[in-house]
């Protein structure tokens, strides 16, 4: 973490890309979106690989080669950050696979030694590739010289075959002072035949050219053929070979054609000088033809000389350049210019010139042609200026052409894409043409033609002349770690682990670190990406011009402090010292720190940087006073705010006194929030009466200052023997150090060196390099670092006894989990059960939440890729990515959505994961720490929601928050009847409405004094019984309070008419009239109607009506008048007969009812 002192360690290599995208993202967040495997062991000692990125080293001027379709490009170059086999710093041979976006080293051999070499020329297929080897790769190569080889990359790895030797597959040539030197090897386009240049005469039985020529022997040419292993000599005509040195060989398609220029004045009757000039070998015909010369079979031979050819597919056509003026009656200045001769039709072109069959003559030097299969396309290089409109600007530069035969145009190719890109800002070296004559590669310093390359190294690129795009091809393979070249150490991660920052005097690491000094670098470990921290303000900032080391890193990744003795960082760095400074990697401003408050920079070796989380503040030690309280010569800590411009006095006594420590005070650890200050000090006016040093902590807001290094308690006993080295959590509150003392802690008692924890807060102290059975480490343990959220310890221990995995007695590094109280082992291979490491593991550093564990090992088991002993960097994916939030579960209290008749509650939950952290709050209030429940204070009436939230140990926070809605409700509901029975009523089985005031109430009913029971409205009751009832309603609403007075109705039930019935007399006449006396007494008072009918028609009665009071008797004489009598009775009647009368008595009490009667009498 950004707390912790970084101390200069042994030297180690530094690590760049094998972990991008397996870390977090940001610290803001903590969360990376992809999660990073568990027990994973990265090697980091690895050079920057950005995606492709580019050399490092200069690409050869003269050895870069295209395939036929421009897909391949073959380059020649130092840089060592291309393929982690590429160790020698030499040149080397690469491929660059344009489409697969593959870096192939070319050079080492199958099962043997890196090897360095140079010159390569690629098949048209790109399988193939021949090139000058410095080493004897192959056993039957043991000369000790040059030789050439070809490398065939059909196969995973390249497998090489020995082409400078003689006929048969037997030894190479014997050694001679620097065989081929001059070896200049080409391949076939289909990859059957190389030619290339030896001084060795024993290639060939036929090549007599023995003699010495001053320091070299005559090099002749020669062709092997891959498909015979034949070697022949073709700088030779029919009958004799040269008679002097050969050069420069081109080969054609097939390898039936070679074209090379030549010193010798034997081989032509036209070329009796020891110029050089140009001819064509046909293998075939055995046929040797002069090239450099005018129109015609026998036109002149060019009167200067005429050099560097290149063939056409069918060896019909030879490109070279020559400084005659005889060869075409537009050239007749000495300058370089580019020829082509058509063999066949025995006609000589000049090639550089501007457009048109007659275009101007190249103003300046032209030179390196390279033709097309199909001999219509040249491309070369040129200082002219007059040959494309785009160029205009005079000079002595080198400019990429190519002139095309069928349209006579001539065009300028070194440019960025399109058809008008930018002109390469700075010159080309060498030129290449594909086979197919679209694709033109080219070696260039330039920064402007492709957004990768600003520095200026030679690299290597290729221009397709058809599309006007232009690439970069000395790239890396995409993701490919390589070892950077100078020792790197002193890694500072960030909060998340994914920022790493490190020294290194690498200079394979970023293009613009190339002094050799010790840098400062950043690498992010998500993207690859890494950058030069130690530079100038600005993006292109220069290097610094002295060493620069102690990296420490801000928790957001933003912010590097370091160490520096460069002078140029900062105009006012004036001490003549070492300084320190801030770079700040968002605005690219490097900032110098080590200042007074009066910004003066004081001097006295300002070191041991430690930046807070945020970078606004830096505590470092010096030993000249930075503060005016510092007035003496004693090493003191000091903190630089960069946010007031001040510089504060952090080794001083507790309270705001104006003395500084009586002694020396050392590394500081600064906390994360930038509070505290934990640091080493000799000082008893510190640490109170003390005669071995101490671990104090400063609190420079609050003006206090604690010792750290003591037994439990707020006055706990000083330690009895010196402690080291403190780091300090992000908030202040632990301390992490180590020290001999045996008085600390209960369970040590040994005089080893051991790793304790002190917790400011609770001011305890407990041992933490002991084991998960709690028995203490069985050997010294060191270089504790506390992670940021102080809950996490790693350290380095040579104990056997921490954890099963280790058991031998080297220094390996350990993770103990303050809460758990788990120790295990981090320096180990991949995997839960991966190897320990099987050399010494030491200096570990660990992300805030203990995820990542950055250490140093010589160890060679870790890493397949980490086969030495160096010590290297290594990060351990600890704990595992986790960006899953914990997840609480309410487990009491009142249920969604319920009603509750109290003022207060509590609710309780659990939460899914060990260690997590809690929040609870009622309502809008804000959240407050709680463990399991939570009361809840006097609540209002109403709805209110809890709210709980959990985050667990690194951080991820649950969202939302779980929540539970309820209602208070202590007043109770009221009831109303709103219909039903009162009074009397002839129904048994009335119906009753009623209500609640309170919605969502529910109600309980009581009929006759009988118990509440649940009912709902409307309510039709139970048949009753006769006379009177009394019913009853209370409502309970939804938090359970009861209606205390509830609504209530009385009524009687009245459906039956008393009395005794009803009588009937005789009837008898009286006069005209029948009389029917009828007798009818009731119980109650009633209404009595009576009505008659004499059967068959004989007439009705009329309706009589009474209403007797209760209990009264009541006599209704029916009478019936003779004169309403039919004839058919009267005659019934007078005949002595008795017809009949039907009597109806109905009987309809108060309230309805209704009790009826029948009675039949007979007439007399």
């Amino acid at each position: 973490m950004a707390g912790e002192p970084r101390v200069a360690g042994r030297s180690l290599k530094i690590a760049l890309a094998a972990i991008a995208a397996s870390l977090p993202l940001a610290v803001a967040t903590m969360v990376s979106p992809v999660e990073a495997a568990k027990d994973d062991t990265t090697l980091l000692s690895l050079a920057k690989v950005i995606p492709g990125g580019k050399v490092n080293a200069d690409v050869d001027d003269f050895s870069i080669s295209l395939s036929a379709n421009g897909r391949f490009m073959a380059f020649t170059t130092n840089a060592t950050n291309l393929d982690p086999n590429d160790t020698n710093s030499d040149p080397d041979i690469y491929v660059r696979d344009t489409l697969l976006d593959t870096t192939t080293l070319v050079t080492p051999g199958d099962g043997f030694d890196d090897a360095a070499g140079n010159e390569p020329s690629i098949s048209d297929d790109g399988q193939k590739v021949a090139f000058v080897a410095f080493d004897d790769i192959d056993p039957d190569d043991n000369n000790g010289e040059n030789d050439v080889y070809v490398a065939d990359l059909s196969t995973p790895a390249p497998t090489l075959e020995l082409v400078s030797r003689p006929t048969g597959t037997g030894a190479a040539a014997p050694a001679v002072p620097e065989g081929v030197l001059f070896a200049n090897p080409e391949i076939s386009g289909d990859g059957s035949a190389v030619a290339f240049g030896s001084l060795d005469n024993s290639l060939d039985p036929t090549n007599d050219s023995d003699t010495l020529l001053g320091y070299f022997y005559s090099g002749d040419i020669f062709v092997r053929d891959l498909d015979t292993d034949t070697t022949e000599l073709v700088s030779r005509n029919a009958t004799v070979d040269g008679n002097r040195a050969s050069y420069n060989p081109s080969i054609d398609t097939d390898g039936s054609h070679v074209s090379f220029d030549t010193q010798s004045s034997n081989l032509d009757p036209g070329d009796s000088d020891e110029e050089r000039d140009v001819y064509v070998r046909d293998r075939t015909g055995n046929t040797l033809t002069l090239a450099s010369r005018a129109d015609g079979a026998a036109g002149a031979k060019a009167n200067d000389l005429a050099v560097g050819s290149s063939l056409s597919g069918d060896g019909q056509a030879v490109s070279y350049v020559s400084a005659a003026t005889n060869l075409d009656a537009a050239d007749s200045d000495a300058t370089l210019d580019v020829y082509l001769r058509n063999i066949v039709g025995d006609d000589t072109e000049l090639i550089s010139r501007a457009d048109g069959a007659a275009g101007d003559k190249g103003n300046k030097a032209s030179q390196n042609p390279s033709l097309s299969a199909d001999g219509n396309r040249v491309a070369f290089i040129s200082a002219a200026h007059n040959l494309d409109p785009a160029m205009t600007t005079p000079g002595n530069t080198n400019f990429a052409y190519v002139r095309d035969l069928n349209t006579n145009t001539t065009r300028l190719q070194s440019r960025a894409d399109g058809g008008s890109g930018a002109i390469a800002n700075d010159g080309v070296r060498s030129i290449t043409m594909s086979a197919g004559g679209v694709a033109i590669g080219f070696a260039s310093k330039s920064t402007n033609l492709d957004p990768g390359d600003t520095d200026t190294i030679t690299d290597a690129y290729i221009r397709n002349s058809g599309s006007g795009d232009t690439v970069l091809a000395s790239l890396a393979p995409t993701g490919t770690p390589v070892n950077a070249n100078g020792e790197s150490r002193d890694p500072s991660v960030s909060a998340d682990g994914r920022y790493v920052a490190f020294t290194s005097s690498g200079t394979n690491i970023d293009p613009a670190a190339t002094n050799n000094r010790s840098d400062i670098f950043v690498l992010d470990t998500q993207t690859g990406d890494v950058e030069l921290a130690s530079r100038e303000t600005g993006a292109a900032g220069a290097e610094g011009d002295g060493s620069s080391i102690l990296p420490s890193i801000s928790a957001n990744g933003r912010f590097v402090a370091f160490e520096s003795e460069a002078e140029n960082f900062a105009a006012d760095n004036d001490s003549g010292d070492q300084d320190l400074f801030v770079r700040d990697l968002q605005t690219d401003t490097t900032t110098l720190v080590s200042l007074n408050s009066a910004d003066e920079d004081v001097g006295g070796y300002p070191s041991e940087p430690s930046i807070s989380g945020d970078g606004t503040r830096v505590a470092f030690q010096a030993e000249d006073p930075y503060h005016p309280d510092d007035g003496n010569v004693h090493s003191d800590i000091y903190v630089r705010d960069l946010a007031t411009g001040t510089t504060l006095l952090a080794s001083r006594p507790n309270g705001n006194t104006n003395l500084s420590g009586s002694e020396e005070s050392y590394l500081p650890a600064i906390s994360d929030d930038g509070s505290s200050v934990a640091f080493e000090s000799q000082a008893d006016n510190l640490t109170g009466p003390s005669l071995v040093q101490q671990i104090v902590v400063r609190n420079i807001d609050l003006n206090t200052t604690k010792v750290a290094s003591r037994a439990d308690g707020p006055a706990g006993a000083i330690g009895s023997a010196d402690a080291r080295r403190p780091s300090i959590s992000s908030d202040g509150s632990v301390v992490a150090f180590q020290s001999d003392s045996t008085n600390l802690d209960p369970d040590d008692t040994t005089s080893n060196s051991s790793v304790f924890v002190r917790d400011l807060n609770a001011n305890d102290t407990s041992l933490a390099s002991r084991a998960s059975d709690e028995s203490p480490a069985a050997g010294d343990a060191s270089n504790a670092a506390v992670s940021g959220d102080g809950t996490y310890v790693a350290f380095s221990s040579a104990a056997n006894n921490l954890d099963p995995a280790s058991s031998d007695t080297r220094p390996d590094i350990y993770q103990r989990d303050l809460l758990a109280g788990t120790t295990k082992l981090v320096s180990r291979a991949t995997g839960a059960a991966g190897a320990e490491g099987n050399d010494t593991d030491d200096d570990p550093e660990m992300s805030h939440h203990g995820r990542i564990v950055a250490f140093e090992s010589a160890s060679t088991n870790l890493d397949a890729a980490d086969t030495d002993s160096v010590s290297d960097v290594y990060l351990r994916e600890a704990l595992g990515a986790d960006t899953t939030a914990p997840v609480t579960t309410i487990t009491g209290g009142p249920t969604e959505g319920s009603f509750i008749a109290q003022a207060q509650t509590q609710m309780t939950f659990t939460v899914n994961e060990t260690f997590a952290t809690s929040e609870c709050r009622f309502d809008a209030a804000a959240f407050i720490a709680c463990s399991g429940n939570f009361a809840s204070g006097p609540l209002t009436e109403g709805a209110h929601t809890f709210e709980v939230r959990s985050t667990d140990r690194v951080d991820n926070l649950e969202a939302p928050a779980v929540s539970r809605t309820f209602t208070v409700d202590t007043v109770e509901p009221g009831t109303q009847i709103d219909s039903g029975p009162s009074g009397t009523v002839k129904n048994k089985t009335p119906t009753m409405t009623f209500s609640s005031l309170e919605e969502g109430a529910t109600l309980e009913c009581s009929l006759d004094g009988v118990a509440f029971s649940p009912c709902t409205s409307p309510l039709k009751l139970a048949p009753l019984s006769q006379g009177g009832h009394d019913f009853k309603v209370r409502a309970i609403d939804q938090a359970g309070n009861t209606d205390a007075t509830p609504a209530s109705r009385s009524f009687t039930v009245d459906t039956v008419i008393t009395g005794r019935g009803l009588k009937v007399a005789k009837s008898r006449k009286v006069g005209k009239k029948v009389k029917v006396p009828v007798t009818v007494k009731t119980g109650e008072k009633s209404t009595v109607t009576l009505t008659g009918k004499v059967t068959r028609g004989g007439g009705a009665l009329k309706k009589i009506v009474r209403k007797p009071a209760k209990d009264k008797k009541v006599v209704i004489n029916a009478v019936l008048k003779k004169s309403k009598l039919n004839s058919k009775v009267k005659k019934q009647i007078a005949m002595g007969k008795k017809p009949k009368m039907k009597l109806t008595v109905k009987v309809t009490d108060g309230i309805g009812n209704v009790r009826t009667t029948k009675k039949t009498v007979r007439l007399k």
